[in-house]
């Protein structure tokens, strides 16, 4: 079924944030869950250490008057007092067990003497101590902010485990007897429960808010989008010359400019295309306008002389490659689209026309190439792309400056050394991705006399001789070297490169563009 790219994007983000609250709200019961545990039986603690005094001192006069029942009364009371003990024991440091209040609710033991199956050491030491369900005791002393602070059986500082205590031994100072806390966590669950209850309740609105924000935000991004979709659905039943109007002055105003001129455009040439030719001949009128986008002449420039050159491996090519002059700056623009054929020279003029636009707008490479990559990503499928080097070159200046979209690494040859090296690496192809922009970065190179800067697209060191064997770069760039060195000007060198090029390949077929600028200082 056939989604909207308003739905897709109310989907998309709300789907985003819903699983970023999840998240955030799985991580939050968490930590409150593990917060609660350790309030328990810190409370626990202080609890204990309020009370133990007191319940030894009742035990011992029990134990001397043997009345239960005025022992009993002194310990319920303290008891009662916190929800999170479940039992009270009293045991001495060899382990003796003298009192559990579970099994001694009512009466007292008259029984034979009983052991403590709890660990002793800790009943023979002097501090406090908390034992973990994972079998670890942990020591406690309060810190200098009168906090409990957890040591070891040394005094050294350590930390609280993770999980929860089972129970709390308090011993008591002025005798051999230590009182065993053993801790409930039944209201831990409902604490827990009306925790989560809140953090459902509160992820729910959030979501609902999202919702209705995403909606709003996406009618307000699409509604001009649907403008320039109705505008191609127009052209495409045959309305050419079909003109759009969108206010906005971001991105989408741009790609609604360039819409209009390509609308008109496309009126013209479909009107000369009906007059002139039939409709077996339509493919050749579309290469014939694709060749009319390339500059008819090379510029001419104070210190540099350029030349350059498209050969398409078939009727509508991929390539594209333009000089665009601005006051005294001069841009060179080259470009290599995915494929071959009618999509791949659409994108690849759709690309050339938003140069011309954002070099209104920017004046740096960089900037020019992140602004063309938003509209290329917009606007075309996610399998079609293109890699592209802009350059510009200032009037009076020996250095070019440029930035490179995932395109061929630029050959410099270097006169004085008599050598070549690979410049310019970076970047990301337009169009790959939303984000590609932040890969461009400025560039730049000193253009010496008679230093030779050559830009190409793949399909020279693509270049196959047989079905094994391509040109490859090493011999491209051993290639430029000799050439450069002999030729006096950069049409001849691109002549040179081009015919090592045609002999490398031995009458084999042609199976990518070729597209080469050569750049020389004089």
């Amino acid at each position: 079924m056939k989604r909207s790219i308003k739905s897709k994007l109310v989907w998309a983000f709300t789907g985003i944030v819903t699983i970023a609250l999840l998240v955030s709200g799985s991580i939050l019961i968490w930590q409150n869950v593990q917060q609660m545990r350790q309030e328990i039986y810190l409370n626990a603690l202080t609890f204990a250490e309020l009370t133990h005094d007191e319940i030894i001192t009742s035990f011992e006069q029990f134990y001397e008057t043997e009345n239960f029942l005025q022992f009993r009364k002194d310990l319920n009371p303290l008891v009662a007092k916190s929800v999170d003990i479940s039992q009270i024991e009293i045991i001495g440091k060899s382990g003796e067990l003298f009192y559990n209040s579970s099994s001694e609710a009512d009466t007292a033991y008259l029984g034979e003497p009983r052991v403590h199956i709890y660990n002793l050491e800790p009943s023979r030491n002097i501090r406090p101590s908390l034992t973990f369900r994972n079998g670890e005791t942990v020591y406690v002393t309060r810190g200098q902010d009168e906090q409990w602070v957890p040591v070891t059986a040394t005094d050294e500082v350590t930390s609280f485990p993770s999980g929860e205590v089972l129970n709390i031994l308090f011993p008591h100072e002025n005798s051999r007897l230590s009182v065993v806390y053993t801790l409930s966590y039944d209201a831990l669950i409902s604490r827990i429960l009306q925790t989560v209850l809140g953090i459902v309740a509160v992820l729910s609105l959030s979501v609902l808010v999202v919702v209705l924000a995403a909606l709003s935000i996406a009618g307000r991004l699409v509604r001009p989008i649907k403008t320039l979709e109705s505008g191609v659905l127009q052209i495409a039943e045959g309305k050419y010359g079909t003109q759009v109007s969108v206010t906005s002055q971001d991105e989408i105003g741009v790609l609604a400019d360039n819409f209009n001129l390509m609308s008109t455009r496309l009126k013209k040439d479909t009107e000369e295309l009906l007059i002139k030719e039939a409709l077996q001949k339509e493919l050749n009128i579309a290469a014939e306008i694709q060749q009319n986008m390339l500059p008819s002449t090379d510029p001419k420039l104070k210190n540099l002389d350029i030349s350059g050159s498209l050969t398409p491996a078939t009727t509508i090519g991929g390539d594209i490659y333009d000089y665009l002059q601005v006051d005294k700056t001069t841009y060179v623009f080259i470009a290599d689209v995915t494929g071959h054929g009618v999509p791949a020279g659409m994108v690849a003029n759709v690309t050339l026309s938003t140069l011309y636009s954002y070099s209104k707008v920017y004046s740096e490479p960089a900037e020019i190439l992140k602004a063309m990559n938003w509209v290329v990503y917009a606007k075309t499928k996610p399998n079609m792309f293109a890699t592209a080097l802009l350059a510009k070159w200032q009037e009076g200046s020996r250095k070019l400056s440029f930035s490179n979209a995932g395109h061929e690494e630029i050959i410099h040859y270097q006169a004085d050394k008599k050598d070549v090296q690979l410049i310019g690496k970076g970047g990301m192809a337009l169009g790959m991705s939303e984000v590609a922009g932040k890969l461009y970065i400025p560039q730049e190179v000193e253009i010496k006399k008679d230093d030779v800067l050559v830009f190409y697209t793949d399909g020279i060191p693509e270049a196959w001789k047989n079905e094994k064997e391509n040109l490859g770069i090493e011999t491209l760039l051993d290639i430029v070297k000799g050439v450069a060195s002999r030729a006096q000007d950069a049409k001849s060198i691109r002549e040179g490169i081009l015919k090592s090029v045609d002999e490398f390949r031995a009458g084999y077929p042609q199976q990518d563009d070729i597209t080469i600028i050569v750049i020389k200082g004089v």
